[in-house]
């Protein structure tokens, strides 16, 4: 129910307006279609006589022109890239690259596909062998789509005789950089392996762009990439949209738009805007070889950002973060002003995933929207941190305690817990976020966890936790810890779990006990502690996910929640599916109380 809900349509709540590229409509604007069965030497302006190449298509990449790739067609380019740098549309003709025909979107992929009609059997086994030519070394091999564990990931003695179960594969190297066998089991000496493809060690983004601006890319399938992205996107760079797109298939990070941290530090990346794109590392439970250190954000937004939109999209299986907003580098513009919203990030396969990563230094990580996204099934804390950051009508559910033991372990549902980067750098901060109107359930420790340092030259303070329903959580609700003297505002909060007596919330800076129920709370210090409450909250169906609020569930979360906070969240502060909160009585959690309709 969640997933569907999540894709209704709403009104864009960010437009950015860029006049620096803008023009008049290009003389030159043409419709061009590319196809396997195409000749760059055609003219390519008809269906029926396409052009072929990436490299003819980076040529016509121009204003106004639209390039579209046959679906059902794939132009794979071992090592090579879709270059895009220095290349740019304008507001009123972006450059426009789409799918048209019917079927599976095109693939543009730096992987390395296996001939079907190559493989051998090893005689007496399920193992099979294919010869390849060109790399010697690769990352990762998909079979169908579906992604293999190498069997020397950690076990550096193991090899091709190893091989012996279907999920596994292995690559033995022969001249460097020129030859060698891949080996993959298939669990039948009868059936060899189909659709394979490789990511060699080497590969570069499968679209890289430099200085482009006002680029549309739409219905295609990105593969592949580097270590360290499929798509890459560097300051300066403006106005670029990926919608309907598929990214998969990496090694490293999916979208990535920000700044290398070379050359001149104050460009940035404007009005970026990800919609209604599958983001998917493809990742398999064999992966999480507890002997290595997974990695990987599947959407990525580093150092210098401002402004954009991430929305509607599915992301999973990455083994970092689903999404991660930071900024680690003094000097740069930082990352401002997007909205992410409506959004399903789970960790899928993969045993680390943080569902959300916000974070940065002084001023830098400032006054973004996170909000109506269904974060849920992840192993490792949400990071809310920064700045001036707005956490609103989010549903969190299913956090557990990731068991990679070379990985942290913090089975929290959000936090502001902040560090030092790399141990002796500038601090992380954390403070004047707000947390409102989010449902917390099924934490395996507590849902929300605040954590400073007294070596912190800015405290972490002035954060705002109201009107959020947390649900079904470990020892304790909200965990602050004893270096937080800064200040906490907790209002208008349901917290339930057995009874409306135990112990809901630890703040060991007051001095006076260690844990406090709900009632307790309230009267610890007013001013910033009050309407908390204790009740089961009754939701429509737990174990389908559905936590909307029923006829039966207490008045005080039905109509109780605070209106403190409504006109500095401004006009889109809406609930969960969109709907306006009640001005005066609204809701606690996520979705506002229909009324029993």
């Amino acid at each position: 129910m969640l997933n569907s809900l999540l894709r209704i349509s709403q009104k864009t709540a960010l437009t950015l307006v860029f006049g620096l590229f803008s023009g008049l409509a290009s003389a030159q604007a043409t419709t061009y279609y590319f196809s396997n069965s195409g000749n760059d030497s055609n003219k390519g302006t008809s269906i029926s006589a396409p052009k072929k190449s990436l490299a003819a298509a980076t040529a016509l990449a121009k204003a106004g022109n639209k390039l579209l790739f046959k679906r059902g067609d794939a132009w794979y380019i071992p090592f090579g890239l879709f270059d895009l740098s220095n290349k740019s549309g304008t507001r009123n003709n972006p450059v426009i690259i789409d799918a048209y025909g019917a079927g599976d979107k095109p693939v543009i992929s730096n992987l390395n596909v296996l001939s079907d009609d190559g493989w051998e059997n090893i005689i007496g086994t399920t193992t099979w062998k294919h010869a390849i030519y060109g790399y010697s070394k690769a990352l990762r091999l998909f079979a169908n789509g579906v992604s293999k564990y190498k069997v020397n990931t950690s076990d550096k003695l193991a090899n091709e005789t190893d091989v012996d179960q279907p999920h596994e594969w292995f690559i033995k190297e022969g001249v460097i950089n020129k030859n060698g066998i891949v080996y993959m089991n298939t669990g039948s000496s009868l059936v060899a392996p189909k659709n394979v493809e490789v990511l060699m060690v080497g590969s570069k983004p499968v679209v890289l762009m430099e200085n482009t601006n006002y680029f549309t890319f739409r219905n295609i399938d990105f593969r592949g990439g580097s270590t360290s992205n499929i798509v890459n996107i560097w300051a300066p760079s403006a106005n670029i949209t990926f919608d309907s797109c598929i990214i998969q298939q990496g090694a490293g990070s999916g979208i990535q738009a920000g700044h290398s941290g070379q050359g001149d530090l104050t460009t940035y990346v404007a009005n970026i805007n990800i919609l209604n794109c599958l983001v998917d590392k493809v990742w398999s439970d064999y992966e999480n070889d507890p002997n290595i250190l997974l990695s990987g954000d599947g959407i990525f937004m580093l150092h210098a950002v401002e402004g954009g939109l991430v929305q509607g999209n599915k992301i999973l299986n990455w083994g970092h973060s689903g999404i991660s907003i930071t900024s680690y580098i003094l000097g740069v513009h930082g990352v401002h002003n997007l909205i992410v919203e409506m959004n399903d990030v789970s960790g899928g396969e993969s045993a680390y995933t943080h569902a959300i990563d916000m974070n940065g230094f002084e001023g830098l990580t400032t006054h973004n929207i996170i909000r109506r996204n269904y974060f849920h099934d992840y192993t490792v804390t949400g990071h809310i941190l920064g700045s001036y950051n707005q956490i609103y009508s989010n549903i969190f559910a299913g956090v557990t305690v990731t068991k990679m033991p070379r990985h942290s372990h913090q089975g929290w549902g959000v936090d502001w817990a902040v560090w030092r980067y790399r141990g002796t750098g500038p601090w992380i901060e954390a403070h004047h976020n707000y947390l409102v109107n989010n449902t917390f359930v099924s934490t395996e420790e507590c849902a929300i966890m605040i954590q400073d340092s007294k070596a912190n030259p800015i405290a972490v303070s002035n954060n705002v936790i109201a009107n959020n329903i947390i649900y079904n959580f470990g020892d304790i609700a909200i965990d602050v810890n004893t270096n937080v003297a800064g200040t906490v505002i907790v209002q208008h909060n349901n917290f339930w779990q057995e009874n409306s007596t135990e112990p809901v919330a630890r703040f060991k800076n007051l001095g006076t006990k260690d844990v406090y129920n709900a009632a307790e709370l309230n009267l610890v210090l007013p001013q910033y502690f009050r309407g908390n409450t204790q009740f089961n909250p009754r939701f429509t169906d737990v174990a389908k996910r559905n936590f909307t609020l029923t006829e039966s569930s207490p008045t005080a979360l039905k109509y109780g929640g605070t209106t403190q906070y409504t006109s500095l969240l401004g006009e889109d502060f809406v609930d969960y599916f969109g709907k306006k909160w009640d001005p005066f009585k609204p809701s606690m959690g996520a979705i506002q109380y229909n009324g029993g309709d």
